[in-house]
């Protein structure tokens, strides 16, 4: 097994045979290089427009395609060429690196064996915005303009004086918005702003746990009135950090009030014997939109050997 992560500005990293996406990627050119089918297996889905830059997979090589090079899989020489000869057969908007070997338990059955997901111990995700009169055309691919969050009539800015000498310059009301995004720090009920859930236990026929844990938080601001969101959880589900985003700005705006984003945040007790349709919260109580795609990266999947948020 070998650990890698990649970066991606282009499209989701899960394979997919009718669109190019960047685990279909790496594995045609892993599939060249050692002239058979390699399995890629990635740490997670993300949504076609949103970005990896520290994406990890793992893949599984057989000895003698490590012995061929005189070399073992623990040898930094090994990891350090292929990785080279793998970035040198990739198209130039995807990259692997750190490779490295998989860790490895000789004394366990093969299905103690390290996997990329369920090793995975928490992600952080990040979404940039812009609030200023105009987004710098540089960033289109990377953040998204959001100007109504502090032209709106609800939610004048505390100084109505500050910056309007500067291009683009906007004041945000911080302390209110980081106030909102803490709302969803702890375990909660998420499947107020999770996607085709319903659709998706109906195909599996499986029902699925929508309590997901949100460690941390955190509204940085970068300057010129861009903002990013630092947003570090265990695991998210599909669209689910998309429709946090877009659901803190509505109560930023004033559309949804804070005690209803809360409310849908409960986890509540549904008795199994009983028809819970009238009390159960589901994605159609929440009216908000999720952001667009092209605001959201993927920045890091950790795992036990790593620091923490």
């Amino acid at each position: 097994n070998f650990q890698k992560t990649n970066d991606n500005d282009n499209n989701n990293n899960k394979k997919n045979y009718d669109v190019r996406t960047v685990q279909g990627e790496i594995q045609v050119v892993l599939s060249q290089r050692f002239q058979r089918n390699v399995v890629v297996v990635g740490a997670g889905r993300t949504d076609t427009g949103v970005h990896a830059r520290g994406q990890a997979l793992h893949f599984d090589l057989y000895p003698h395609e490590i012995d061929i090079m005189d070399s073992t899989p623990n040898d930094n020489h090994f990891c350090e060429s292929l990785q080279k000869s793998l970035n040198s057969m990739l198209r130039r908007d995807v990259r692997i690196w750190n490779l490295g070997p998989a860790p490895t338990f000789p004394n366990l059955p093969r299905y103690y064996y390290w996997h990329v997901i369920n090793d995975a111990k928490s992600k952080i995700y990040t979404y940039r915005f812009c609030t200023g009169r105009a987004i710098n055309p540089n960033h289109r691919h990377l953040r998204v303009h959001f100007h109504d969050l502090t032209n709106d009539d609800h939610h004048p800015p505390v100084d109505s004086k500050a910056n309007t000498a500067n291009y683009g310059q906007t004041p945000l009301q911080y302390e209110r918005m980081q106030q909102i995004f803490s709302t969803f720090v702890g375990t909660h009920e998420f499947l107020a702003f999770a996607g085709k859930v319903e659709s998706n236990e109906r195909k599996s026929g499986k029902k699925r746990t929508t309590i997901r844990t949100i460690h941390d938080i955190r509204l940085i601001d970068e300057g010129n009135s861009n903002y990013r969101v630092d947003i570090h959880l265990k695991g998210a589900l599909y669209k689910m950090v998309r429709n946090i985003v877009g659901t803190a700005f509505d109560v930023y705006r004033g559309n949804l009030s804070l005690q209803n984003l809360q409310e849908m945040l409960q986890i509540q007790e549904l008795d199994e014997n009983k028809d819970n349709t009238n009390i159960k919260i589901t994605r159609r109580n929440n009216k908000s939109k999720p952001v667009p795609p092209e605001g959201l990266t993927l920045e890091k999947v950790f795992f036990d050997d790593d620091t923490d948020f």
